[in-house]
């Protein structure tokens, strides 16, 4: 994740310039966070994928191997022992490792940042209008808008 540096503010700087330095700031810290658990997302999903894909062959192969080997009358039977002792460790790793929950946990985490990022938007852009609407009209939009994001 990058770590943004924060503004370098002059003494003599209008307030309303401070306010919009850090505005941007702010909102940049969260955009890349929300970036970092999507990046984060795919990365884990996809091994997690790979390893539920793998287990789902090598059980169907441990299943499949013991019954072609006695329809053969071969003695590979136990070959099928060690394919699902496989299946089920990619299923162990998947679980001990956390990768199937981790990329649900980043979902769910960029999805709070989004919504926490909308609120604060609506929030700023609420504020800068009581000064120019009147404050019943300007509460009534902005839970339009809440609503609708």
């Amino acid at each position: 994740m990058i770590i943004r540096p924060f503004p370098v503010l002059a003494a003599d700087q209008q307030p309303e310039a401070v306010l919009d330095r850090l505005r941007g700031w702010a909102e940049g810290q969260a955009e890349d966070a929300v970036a970092w658990y999507l990046r984060d997302k795919a990365v884990r999903r996809r091994i997690s994928r790979l390893l539920r894909g793998c287990a789902i062959l090598l059980g169907i192969a441990g299943g499949v191997v013991p019954l072609v080997s006695a329809a053969s009358a071969g003695s590979g039977a136990s070959w099928g022992y060690v394919l699902l002792a496989m299946a089920g460790g990619c299923l162990a790793f998947d679980h001990f490792f956390g990768l199937s929950s981790a990329w649900m946990r980043d979902i769910a985490t960029a999805q709070a940042l989004q919504r926490a990022l909308t609120e604060f938007r609506l929030d700023w852009v609420t504020t800068e209008l009581r000064t120019s609407a009147t404050e019943e009209a300007v509460l009534r939009r902005r839970e339009e808008l809440r609503r609708v994001s």
